[in-house]
């Protein structure tokens, strides 16, 4: 997968599968960046831009029209730099269907409600898929699941931090 800078220069290539065919192996930068760098630019920021959990969902859910993007180094890791994603009316995160997706969509919905201020849904799948479901594996079943957790999109609410002050009263 070729990741690109603002100015469309190739500037790393990611295997998704490394030579010990888990882990990614890099060529170039393989610091964790925003991925469809270009294409985000010409999104249209009125309409909600979805963030996956990785670049074959990604292209996936492009080629059926949607705006996505997804970050290079996996569910639990944030780039660093959130201007490329800023702007839109709303974001909806879809993570795969287990452990480390539910808890980097929570991860990401923070930081971009914080630092953003705006609505960032997490999407909700169907109870009963198998773990580790994700949009590539609803290619098949027509993208119902996708289209079911989109429509079932959770609001995230960071959690209070902080003290419950009392009154003299």
């Amino acid at each position: 997968f070729p990741y690109f800078n603002e100015n469309g220069e190739a500037v790393g290539i990611k295997h998704h599968k490394g030579k010990n065919g888990e882990s990614p192996d890099w060529e170039g930068d393989g610091t964790c960046k925003w991925y469809g760098l270009r294409l985000l630019r010409g999104f249209d920021r009125n309409k909600p831009l979805y963030i996956c959990e990785g670049e074959k969902d990604c292209l996936r859910m492009l080629s059926i029209g949607f705006q996505v993007t997804t970050g290079s180094a996996g569910a639990g890791s944030i780039p660093k730099d959130l201007s490329p994603v800023a702007g839109f009316i709303e974001y909806i995160i879809i993570y795969d269907n287990d452990k480390a997706g539910n808890e980097g969509a929570e991860k990401l919905a923070e930081r971009m409600v914080i630092e953003f201020g705006k609505t960032v849904k997490i999407a909700q799948w169907h109870e009963g898929l198998p773990k580790g479901y994700d949009i590539s594996d609803d290619a098949e079943n027509e993208f119902k699941e996708v289209d079911y957790a989109i429509a079932n999109a959770k609001e995230y609410i960071p959690p209070k931090k902080g003290y419950t002050l009392i009154t003299m009263e």
